[in-house]
């Protein structure tokens, strides 16, 4: 039998309704996969009708989401009028949250409500986890601040907040499978006249879905982020580390040709099967090996290409037994 909370968490999700999203827009285009579950986790809080939710000048370290009831918002302590009127489905909170400065207006529930609350972590990971939902947070809160004869200045500096979070990976903090996307060929088109050219690197953290399975996903976040943190203490200032997904990274490396590349490879494995890793508890964990495949833009036309290439050698050095590099076949195929 599982703990009284453990028991009671499955009636939470089933008792919470979204229907007040579908009005608001907050989650117009979003991936229920992305974000459901995050918010499923979320406590929720009830206020009765005069209860202060968030007070003027002091640290507020939670987004609120509104699903039922209505909240005022007030300059300053003045809750005599309300500046704004928030119904269900909308959000408050996460800029005072977000910058970590104290809050600029003070919030009252007018009516009876309840409300989804979702900490400052939760809130970087549903950005993280969906560029639709972190646009339309954005979307939403600059309408409310422009509404209050906000400082357009905010509105910039949280859209750059949303954008960063939108491009890197909330656990390791390296950029993710977005940006990749998004800069990639750009990155690609600069060096089609390259003399050294551009050379990647698959990188895979050698049976880490056992490693998961044994230690537990806690643990295995801990290996995630030492490893990102690790190659990326072996790259130069002007690589790049990207994380495309689970236990999966690239390294891109702009003027470098496959000579470069396979040194700068052999420095991150090298890195990796020597790192001590800690729990969360302290245990020291298990070394963990990687897998490297190495391909160059001199024998592609498109920068898809060269990244089949890399995952082309990044599985050969998977069959070849891992912990090991290999090079594109055109580049003269294996280094141990």
């Amino acid at each position: 039998m599982g703990s009284e909370a453990t028991s009671g968490a499955p009636d939470e999700r089933q008792q919470l309704d979204l229907s007040a999203f579908v009005g608001s827009g907050l989650l117009e285009g979003v991936n229920a996969e992305a974000v459901y579950e995050l918010l499923f986790r979320c406590p929720r809080r009830k206020l009765k009708a005069g209860e202060e939710l968030i007070r003027f000048n002091q640290v507020n370290r939670n987004m609120f989401i509104l699903l039922s009831g209505e909240l005022g918002v007030s300059v300053q302590e003045d809750a005599s009028s309300s500046l704004a009127t928030l119904s269900a489905g909308e959000t408050v909170g996460e800029v005072s949250a977000l910058d970590q400065k104290p809050a600029t207006a003070s919030v009252r529930a007018l009516s009876d409500c309840e409300l989804l609350t979702v900490d400052i972590d939760t809130l970087w990971s549903l950005i993280g986890a969906s560029h639709e939902f972190s646009i339309n947070l954005i979307i939403k809160t600059a309408e409310r601040l422009r509404s209050s004869n906000q400082s357009m200045h905010e509105v910039g500096r949280l859209r750059a907040q949303f954008e960063k979070a939108a491009l890197y990976d909330a656990l390791t903090g390296v950029a993710n499978r977005r940006w990749l996307e998004t800069t990639m060929p750009r990155i690609f088109s600069r060096h089609t006249q390259s003399d050294e050219g551009l050379s990647v690197a698959m990188i895979d953290i050698d049976h880490f879905k056992s490693f998961n399975d044994r230690f537990g996903h806690q643990a295995g976040d801990r290996v995630l982020m030492s490893v990102a943190r690790t190659l990326a203490l072996r790259l130069r200032p002007a690589d790049f580390l990207v994380r495309i997904g689970g236990e999966e990274f690239v390294a891109i490396l702009p003027e470098t040709g496959m000579k470069g590349a396979a040194i700068a490879a052999e420095r991150m494995r090298t890195a990796i099967g020597s790192l001590v890793v800690q729990s969360f508890d302290g245990t020291v964990l298990p070394f963990v090996t990687i897998s490297i495949g190495i391909a160059n833009s001199s024998t592609a036309t498109h920068h898809t290409e060269l990244l089949a290439s890399a995952d082309a050698a990044l599985y050969d050095a998977k069959e070849s037994g891992r912990n090991c590099i290999r090079l594109a076949p055109a580049a003269g195929g294996e280094l141990s």
